[in-house]
């Protein structure tokens, strides 16, 4: 017998999901110190929040995920112009994509592969415009040049997430 039954109940493909959603977390908790200042609370409420999203699996768990998500960031106070917005946001898109994901549909049901598709489609774009447009708030403040080569990969990697974007659509 467990604590938590729906755990004994959760498919791998779900656990998984929730396992690299606590690992993008922690790494979030990261960038958001390194943009401003290590908040120690901010990070038990962030693995707080994700174990709330495991064991509950209900939008309540969810939501408390990223208000812990939300109120780190927030408490960090980053810096507007600093390169580790890019990762952060991105980690922040990926680890609250997944949780959402593996707590949709039946816990016990493994999640259908075209729709993990779709959902790190949706995610990657979504960090690839994130990244240009936090690549052009940096260069419009003077933090790096127009023409580097940052920009030019990340406009590089927008165009291929787009193009990705619409073959899956096509293939839907």
């Amino acid at each position: 017998m467990t604590w938590w039954p729906r755990l004994a109940v959760l498919d791998r493909t779900r656990i998984m999901a929730y396992l690299v959603a606590g690992v993008a977390a922690l790494i979030f908790l990261g960038c958001a110190s390194a943009a401003g200042h290590l908040v120690l609370w901010g990070g038990l409420l962030i693995v707080l929040g994700w174990l709330a999203a495991l064991v509950d699996g209900s939008a309540a768990g969810l939501a408390l995920f990223a208000a812990a998500l939300l109120l780190d960031w927030i408490v960090s106070s980053p810096s507007p112009t600093t390169w580790w917005v890019l990762p952060a946001v991105v980690l922040l898109a990926v680890s609250w994509s997944l949780c959402v994901l593996a707590g949709a549909g039946p816990h016990n049901a493994p999640l259908p592969r075209p729709l993990v598709r779709v959902w790190l489609v949706r995610t990657g774009l979504l960090a690839a415009g994130c990244a240009v447009l936090g690549a052009l708030v940096l260069a419009v403040t003077g933090r790096v040049a127009i023409g580097s080569p940052v920009l030019v990969t990340l406009a590089l990697l927008s165009i291929a997430a787009t193009a990705v974007w619409f073959s899956v659509r096509g293939a839907d």
